[in-house]
Formats: C-alpha cells, sequence, structure tokens
C-alpha cells in the first residue's frame, strides 16, 4: 500500500503494481469486496492493544507512521469463500479511525477507476453506499441512451459500436482519397503550364487536403511531375491552421541555388508567419488565409531576388 483516503462513501486506494490491473482483475476485486459486504462479518476493535503482540497476531502498520507503546488492532475474519471456493482474506491493521460495526453497513460498492500515479504506483478510485447506487444508475442511464441510437436486434451493443468505428475508419480513408484524387486534378492545370521565373520551373497554388500526410504527398506528386528546376510551394487550411510548404526538385538542392528552409522563412516572415526547415522541403505556419494569398503572390518576387 502507497497511501489511501477514505471516507463513508469513497475510497482512494494508492498501491506499489508495475503494469496496470486488468479489467477481469477489478471486476474480482470488486467481487471479493462485495461479497464481504453481503456476509456482513463482523469488525473487531481491540483496544490498548501492546504494540509486540499487535505485530505477533499479524497487524499491518501502513505508510511507516509511529505508533506508541499500545495500539488500536482493527480485525475482519477471513473464513468466508468466494465463489468457486476461494477463500475471502482477512485483514488486521493498527488504525486509529473509527469503522462500520459489520461490513454490512458499506452497502453497495463499485470500482470507478484504475490509473497509474507514478512509476510502479497505481491507483484505485471506488465508492459505497448512495455513491455507489448513483453511479450504477448512471451507468443504466448511458446503456439506455446508447440503446435508443443502436438497432434492437443488432447484437450486443459493444459488437454493434465496434462495427460503427470500423465503418467511420473505412469513410473516412475513402473521403481523404476522394480529397486527394481532386486536390490532384485541381492542379493537373497549373502542372501543364508551370511558370519560368529566374530560370525555375515554378508552380504555387492554394489546394485542399485531408490532413498533414496528404498534404506532403501533394507535394511530392507536384515536384516529381515538375522533374528538374522545380519550385512548389503550396498552401492549404489543415485542422484549422494555414499551412505553407515548399519542395525543390533534386538538382537544385545537390546545386545548392535554393534551400526550402530558407525560402518557407523568407515567405513566412513577409505575411507574419513562422517557419523552416531541410534544404529539399520546409513548411511554415501562417497568420490566416488572408496571409495564405499574400505568400502565394510574393513567390516570384522572392525568386527573382535569388
Amino acid at each position: 500500500q502507497a497511501g489511501s483516503e477514505v471516507t463513508p462513501e469513497h475510497l482512494r486506494f494508492d498501491f506499489l503494481h508495475d503494469k496496470a490491473v486488468t479489467p477481469e482483475e477489478l471486476a474480482r476485486i470488486e467481487a471479493i469486496v462485495q461479497q464481504k459486504v453481503l456476509i456482513n462479518e463482523a469488525v473487531r476493535s481491540h483496544e490498548d492493544v501492546p504494540l509486540e503482540k499487535a505485530r505477533s497476531m499479524g497487524a499491518m502498520a501502513l505508510f511507516g507512521e509511529k505508533y506508541g507503546d499500545k495500539v488500536r488492532v482493527i480485525e475482519i475474519p477471513g473464513a468466508a469463500r468466494l465463489g468457486g471456493g476461494t477463500e475471502l482474506g482477512g485483514s488486521i491493521e493498527l488504525c486509529g479511525g473509527t469503522h462500520c460495526a459489520a461490513t454490512g453497513e458499506i452497502g453497495p460498492f463499485r470500482i470507478l477507476s484504475e490509473s497509474s500515479v507514478s512509476a510502479g504506483v497505481r491507483r484505485i478510485e471506488a465508492v459505497a453506499g448512495q455513491a455507489a447506487l448513483a453511479a450504477e444508475r448512471r451507468d443504466r442511464a448511458a446503456l439506455r441512451d446508447l440503446g435508443t441510437v443502436l438497432r434492437p436486434d443488432g447484437g450486443p451493443y459493444a459488437q454493434q459500436v465496434q462495427l460503427l468505428i470500423q465503418e467511420s475508419k473505412s469513410l473516412r480513408k475513402e473521403l481523404a482519397a476522394l480529397k486527394q484524387e481532386e486536390a490532384r486534378a485541381h492542379l493537373q492545370d497549373v502542372l501543364e503550364t508551370p511558370r519560368e521565373v529566374a530560370g525555375f520551373q515554378v508552380v504555387s497554388a492554394r489546394v485542399s487536403a485531408a490532413d498533414k500526410g496528404a498534404f506532403m504527398q501533394l507535394g511530392d506528386h507536384v515536384r516529381d511531375k515538375l522533374g528538374s528546376k522545380g519550385v512548389v510551394v503550396l498552401g492549404a487550411e489543415l485542422d484549422g491552421k494555414v499551412s505553407l510548404l515548399v519542395t525543390l526538385t533534386p538538382d537544385l538542392v545537390e546545386a545548392k541555388r535554393l534551400h526550402a528552409g530558407n525560402l518557407v522563412k523568407e515567405l513566412a516572415t513577409a505575411v507574419g508567419g513562422r517557419g523552416g526547415g531541410r534544404p529539399n522541403m520546409a513548411q511554415a505556419g501562417l497568420p490566416d488565409a488572408a496571409a495564405l494569398e499574400k505568400a502565394l503572390g510574393l513567390v516570384d518576387q522572392v525568386l527573382e531576388q535569388v
């Protein structure tokens, strides 16, 4: 044990353990407590017990606390058995707090969560009595709400939700692929007639992309189509943020004629953004869509000054 907080209706219990407690283990812990409650075992309090005698009884001293010569010992016998014949362990502890007269007074018991507190320390939080009943009512209400949006004859709720998640992922992938195809088609006209600026083949445009990965793939696609002397500057809104991408064909990088990081930095700085990156590919964040249009409009001017 590594710490605890106990109130009439709430329990926080910290303990040393090197991995997460599994759902099956949590269910077993909860069942053991509930069985202890149901058998209504008497809680025995031994007052003014000499410390050495308490230790010989098997009493646990928790948290490294200091005790006097005489202590209070709380005992809950462990003779009862759980289903399957497993004996429920008892408890003998040195404790100065108040306790129920019998385990049945605890009432309903529910584990709410199990989590990590720090390296090697786990935490269980649970409720009892009216708080446990309230948690039960909330769970039932949540299941009823879930039942109103799922098919009554569609099988277990968990299975239906899993299928919906899989369908959603599949549809998102299809939508992303369609957007990527649309963006490439939009760029086709620009690719057929790239601008020649200061000896460079230049393509600059605002595009649509499903995510950052798709955005970078578009840049690679345009760069590869240009073949040589290619400068690609693309802009897009990704998750509410405006991004600028610069990518160069390998011949420009090898000849050190341009540096993508320096180019994107100059464009972004001119419109209030920030960016940088590698010689062949770089990105920048811009304040808004208006800044993106300004940055794209500055591409030819900046290249002419190289």
